[in-house]
């Protein structure tokens, strides 16, 4: 396999460790390290954090790099989906409330380009070294954090308590693991440090497998797949097809005969996504925005759940089916311009979060912020001219 070289210019250790100790704040900061609230605690408002996390962001940028990649600002259908979003908020009962939402999303993708500016100026290969020990680093932190509340691991019981997810929802842990996973695959195919990788390979997987997320394993397994016979990708995409679609079949069979103690998964996402697929008919246009049109309609079958469970429906309802389009149609243009190895782990989160959380939403949760500095930073990074051709 061919090896990398570097197109990246601009170099400075200063800005590595910031973005490490920055991306190490940012977990600490959004992580939970005691057990999990309660639904009725009101959440921690991010306004102060984002707006000083941006105002340090920009003055470092401005003193090291001088100016953020204009590209990840200045795209029209990304300006366009802003506007999309900035004009619903006069169709929303509440104004003022989703006023503030927009200057929080704005802030937060704000904070997401500042970060990838920053990883466009360090070399790529050592890049994904980074991230790799920094994600080994937050699953370990999962991994004592659960502990400590817990006592010990399960595999495969299939109840919320055991399920591993540390600092996080058990969902969001398991997407953490598998990405962590597939970083080291993609280093291990480069031959990079590989007794080290191989090792963070196998930790990462037997977290991954303690979440007990399924879809998020098996999506984890062929993408690794994916990434060692790149050549081969055409045969590959087949069998992920082919498996996908014969896994979940098979999850639906066995699922109906199966008394799971924390729900029939079957049942409740039929109940669930019926019920969106209703409410997102009654606004299909605009959407909810920061509405509750769940409130008081299922609380005897998922009284802990206030979401689609899927992120595509959720960011349908909640803003509408031409602000998803546009955003939908960004992220299909960036792919297409920048297709490599690196767009399956972009495409690794969109599958993950068929029946996940709600990732498109520019909310500043900690997946979230992965997401798209994997596709400004990673996918668009400057080397990607060379992966490009690979």
């Amino acid at each position: 396999m061919q090896k990398m070289t570097s197109f990246t210019i601009k170099k400075s250790k200063f800005l590595e460790f910031y973005l490490i100790g920055f991306l190490l704040i940012l977990v600490i900061y959004l992580g939970e390290f005691s057990l999990p609230k309660e639904i009725t605690d009101e959440p921690k408002s991010n306004s102060i954090f984002l707006i000083i996390a941006n105002i340090v962001l920009f003055f470092v940028i401005f003193k090291k790099q001088k100016r953020i990649v204009s590209s990840l600002l200045f795209n029209k259908l990304f300006l366009l989906y802003l506007t999309t979003l900035f004009v619903l908020i006069f169709f929303r009962i509440d104004k003022i409330k989703e006023l503030r939402s927009f200057i929080h999303l704005l802030l937060t993708y704000l904070l997401v380009f500042q970060v990838s500016s920053i990883m466009h100026s360090i070399e790529f290969v050592k890049l994904v070294k980074y991230l790799s020990n920094y994600l080994t680093i937050v699953l370990l932190l999962c991994l004592l954090v659960f502990l400590n509340n817990y006592g010990q691991i399960y595999f495969f019981e299939h109840k919320s308590a055991s399920r591993l997810g540390g600092l996080f929802f058990f969902g969001s842990t398991a997407i953490i693991a598998g990405f962590c996973m597939l970083i080291n695959v993609f280093l291990y195919s480069r031959k990079v440090e590989r007794l080290f990788t191989a090792f963070k390979i196998l930790f990462s997987f037997i977290i991954l497998l303690a979440t007990d997320t399924r879809m998020v394993i098996l999506i984890t397994i062929l993408s690794s797949v994916f990434i060692l016979f790149w050549e081969r990708r055409k045969m590959i995409l087949t069998i992920l097809i082919i498996g996908g679609i014969s896994f979940n079949m098979y999850n639906v069979m066995t699922e109906k005969d199966k008394k799971s103690q924390v729900e029939d998964d079957y049942e409740f996402r039929t109940l669930i996504w019926g019920t969106t697929i209703i409410k997102i008919r009654d606004r299909f246009l605009i959407g909810y925005g920061q509405e509750n049109p769940f409130e008081n309609m299922l609380k005897s079958k998922v009284d802990y759940l206030q979401d689609p469970h899927s992120a595509y429906l959720s960011i349908v309802l909640r803003q509408g089916i031409i602000a998803a389009a546009l955003l939908f149609l960004f992220y299909y243009k960036k792919l297409k311009e920048n297709f490599n190895v690196i767009s399956i782990l972009v495409l690794y989160y969109f599958l993950s979060v068929i029946v996940g959380t709600e990732l498109f939403l520019g909310n500043l949760e900690y997946i979230n912020v992965l997401f798209n500095i994997t596709l400004f930073g990673l996918l668009l990074h400057p080397d990607m001219k060379i992966l490009r051709h690979i």
